[in-house]
């Protein structure tokens, strides 16, 4: 069992992410030597108002994002969803997704992206 205290994540800034605007906060719950082989990302995105992770494709891995806190607007293969706290968005093996910041406050995803 490998233990993370939530005071002591990994904070990883990106800018432009995917061509995005602005930054996004990876919170990482784990160093990326300690994540389980089939996961490539297990982390808190936090976006603040106006930012944006690009529209991008995943190939031989699906993404999950579960909404913690904040509102924004999520595309799926063009299909745009808004979302709030406790909602679920899947990006499938093959499939494109982008993420924005459409709230007056930070919006606070949980991003899992699992090797297929």
């Amino acid at each position: 069992m490998f233990y993370v205290n939530g005071d002591d994540k990994i904070k990883d800034v990106k800018e432009k992410l995917r061509g995005g605007e602005g930054s996004v906060v990876f919170e990482k719950f784990f160093p990326d030597d300690k994540l389980p082989k089939s996961y490539k990302v297990f982390a808190e995105m936090v976006l603040q108002p106006g930012c944006s992770v690009g529209r991008h494709e995943h190939r031989g891995e699906s993404e999950i994002y579960y909404v913690l806190a904040g509102a924004g607007e999520i595309d799926v293969n063009g299909k745009t969803l808004q979302v709030k706290p406790g909602d679920v968005a899947v990006c499938p093996n093959g499939s494109y997704h982008s993420a924005k910041n459409t709230g007056g406050g930070e919006l606070r995803i949980l991003a899992m992206i699992v090797y297929e």
